[in-house]
Parts: C-alpha cells; sequence; structure tokens
C-alpha cells in the first residue's frame, strides 16, 4: 500500500482518489487544510502512482471541486461549485 500526500500536506487529511489512468495518473480530491467532515473543501486533486510525492490542485474555479476519472489521454472529468452554487461539470487535461 501507498499512501499519497495531501494538499495540507499533513498525513491525516482528507484525500479520495477515484479513478487512475493506465499512466499512473490518479484523480480525486484533497483537502487544502485539515478539519472535520462537516467543515472540509474539497479541491480535485492530480497524484501519480509512479511518483508518491506528486501532487497538484487541478485548479478549477470555485471553492469545492472533485475529480472522478481520467481517461489515457489524461483528460479528467469531475465537478466543481462555488458558494454553495449548483455544480458545473468539467473536463480538461492534465499533461
Amino acid at each position: 500500500m501507498t499512501e499519497f500526500p495531501t494538499l495540507s500536506g499533513q498525513r491525516f487529511g482528507i484525500n479520495h482518489a477515484y479513478a487512475i489512468n493506465e499512466a499512473g495518473d490518479m484523480v480525486g480530491f484533497s483537502t487544502p487544510i485539515c478539519c472535520s467532515w462537516d467543515t472540509y473543501t474539497a479541491i480535485a486533486t492530480h497524484w501519480q502512482a509512479k511518483d508518491p510525492s506528486f501532487i497538484k490542485a487541478i485548479g478549477f474555479p470555485g471553492d469545492f471541486s472533485q475529480a472522478f476519472g481520467v481517461t489515457n489521454s489524461a483528460i479528467v472529468v469531475g465537478y466543481y461549485s462555488s458558494g454553495g452554487g449548483p455544480d458545473q461539470a468539467f473536463a480538461a487535461a492534465i499533461h
């Protein structure tokens, strides 16, 4: 088993990986600061299975985002929202 870093840099932050492609790109979400389940902010996140120290926020607008899939062409899909507003779907390249 390999642990991947959180955006907060803390070992016990909140991290969820939802998908991995053949190149080892992993996507999901991480929290920028450690917090409780009641108050956390999720940020769509990219990790690389070949380099467990690599972590990068995918960089979508809003204050809450999650990535749920990644193709072998490195296209990520997910959603983001801002200020409790409606969710917006996204697709973007990560390389």
